[in-house]
């Protein structure tokens, strides 16, 4: 089987203009939703790597677990779902 992930949905909203000028920038990645066969992400985009950098953006985006040989949505595998779950809100930082 060939495994992959299909990026269903994906949306950020910028609230002030992120200069690429070759800092570091900061995502927070948090899983929202995790189901059998597909989760959903929330992002929150910082200026910098300090947790006083200014929050310039959030975002998220819907995932679906896909087998790429039968080309057809697939459940997510054990190994996947334990992965995805200690990035749930409030279980780790990303």
């Amino acid at each position: 089987m060939s495994n992959g992930i299909v990026v269903a949905r994906l949306v950020v909203d910028y609230h002030t203009p992120l200069v690429v000028d070759g800092a570091t920038v900061r995502v927070e990645i948090v899983v929202r939703e995790l189901r059998a066969a597909s989760f959903t992400l929330d992002y929150t985009i910082h200026s910098g790597r300090r947790e006083s950098d200014a929050v310039v953006g959030h975002g998220g985006n819907a995932a679906r677990a896909y087998d790429r040989g039968a080309l057809r949505p697939r459940r997510l595998t054990d190994a996947e779902r334990d992965f995805l779950a200690g990035y749930r809100a409030g279980v780790r930082s990303a």
